[in-house]
């Protein structure tokens, strides 16, 4: 690939990975930024559910957990894309602390918007057959 200088072919490499690494964070950053929209949008679809279809739920207390676990994701989600974009800015020299707070923010972020998901549709399909 490169020929001649080895310190020059080391400095190209180490640029051609800082792109890359720049342009992973950027995908990561647009999907946390889906993940929080699709939060955000099902709480207004559980809402027109309650309003329109759902007047006197059958599980109330289901829809206490959605609404939670949805604004938990909003919230998690969130600190992970601080997480993310501080990352950007400091680029391959983000300390461990903040590697670790972001994993951790997504996957419970993640772990929210599934379980939020999960109780919608067994809050959807009991109020549906009852």
């Amino acid at each position: 690939m490169c020929s001649g200088n080895n310190y020059l072919c080391f400095i190209e490499a180490y640029v051609i990975s800082d792109e890359l690494y720049l342009e992973q964070q950027k995908v990561t950053l647009d999907y946390i930024k889906h993940l929080t929209a699709l939060c955000t949008g099902s709480i207004l679809l559980l809402v027109l559910l309650l309003e329109k279809f759902f007047t006197k739920p059958y599980v109330s207390w289901l829809v206490v957990i959605v609404f939670g676990c949805f604004l938990a994701a909003v919230l998690f989600l969130s600190l992970s894309a601080f997480g993310v974009l501080l990352s950007i800015r400091e680029s391959n020299k983000m300390q461990n602390s903040v590697r670790h707070f972001t994993a951790i923010t997504f996957i419970l972020g993640a772990l929210s918007f599934v379980s939020a998901l999960v109780s919608l549709g067994v809050f959807s399909i009991l109020n549906w057959l009852s």
